[in-house]
This record gives structure tokens, sequence and C-alpha cells, in this order.
């Protein structure tokens, strides 16, 4: 373990199993808290368990024709993976169902432009907080209204980005 820090004490830790290495850091909140002399009990991860679950089949063409049409951008809040991360993002986003396929409930014939859309993984998981999900609409919206609370910026932004058309 190491402390260092400019303007406070840093913990830095070094942890490993099987040769395999990883440092830790903690900036000073952080340790502060953890040392604020509330017991910490033991805690496990790793156990094996089964489980039986329902997967439903995705169509790959249907997935490249909706990147084809979309492109491979976010359309919740226009992140694009590639532009972000550079080469190693390129062609990652998620393609998301409007309608989820457990509520259709049998093989349908999907579309690839009304049924599905490219959304990354946070906008994703966002959308499936809730059943039924979040629309695009409905997360373009939390996302303009969450940067005039930060940014303190019009009304009118809020309005204009809801206002873009759907997908």
């Amino acid at each position: 373990s190491l402390h260092i820090g400019e303007w406070g004490a840093w913990e830095a830790t070094v942890t490993g199993t099987g040769g395999n290495f990883a440092l830790g850091v903690l900036p000073p909140s952080i340790k502060a808290s953890m040392d604020a002399g509330v017991p910490h009990a033991l805690l496990f991860e790793g156990g094996v368990r089964s489980a039986e679950l329902t997967q439903y089949e995705r169509n790959p063409e249907a997935r490249r024709l909706c990147i084809a049409h979309y492109g491979a951008v976010c359309q919740a809040c226009d992140l694009a993976y590639e532009q972000k991360y550079g080469a190693i993002g390129a062609d990652l986003i998620h393609v998301h169902h409007v309608t989820p396929l457990s509520m259709i409930g049998e093989v349908y014939q999907v579309d690839p432009i009304r049924d599905l859309v490219p959304l990354c993984a946070n906008c994703h998981h966002v959308a499936h907080q809730r059943n039924p999900p979040y629309t695009i609409a409905e997360i373009r919206n939390a996302i303009a209204r969450q940067a005039v609370h930060q940014s303190g910026a019009t009304r009118d932004a809020v309005e204009h980005r809801a206002s873009l058309p759907n997908p």
C-alpha cells in the first residue's frame, strides 16, 4: 500500500491472484469515507450457479440493415463509439427493439428501420429500466432536461432537442 498526493492522501493498493495484478487508486474523499470507522463485512463474489433462461433469436441481417440506415450512432444521445474511442470503438453499438421481443411473444417479420434503433450501452440500459421500455423521445427529453439542469440553459434548448424526429 502506498499513500501519495499533493492535495491529500491517496491510497494505491496492488492486488492480484495467480500472477495477474492490478493497481487500485482511491482519491482522498473515498479513502476518508472508507476509514470513517464503519466496520465492513467480508464480501464474496464468483460463486457458480445454474440458471434456465429464455433467449429470443436476433436476425444479424436486420441488425446490419438498421445500422446501415441510422449509422453506428446512439439515436438518444448521439454517441458514436468510433468517434469517442477511435478504431477500437468502430462498429460498436447496441440495436434496441422498440417493442421488446418478449412482449411480441412469437416469431415475427422485423422491419429494421421501424422496429430497431441503435442505442449506446448506457441509453440501452436506461431504456430497459422500466417495462415497457422508455421511448427514444423520453430518453432524449431526460438527457436534455439534465443538461439544462446542469448548465442553466434555456427551456428552448430542451424543447428543440425533444422536437427532433423520432427514429
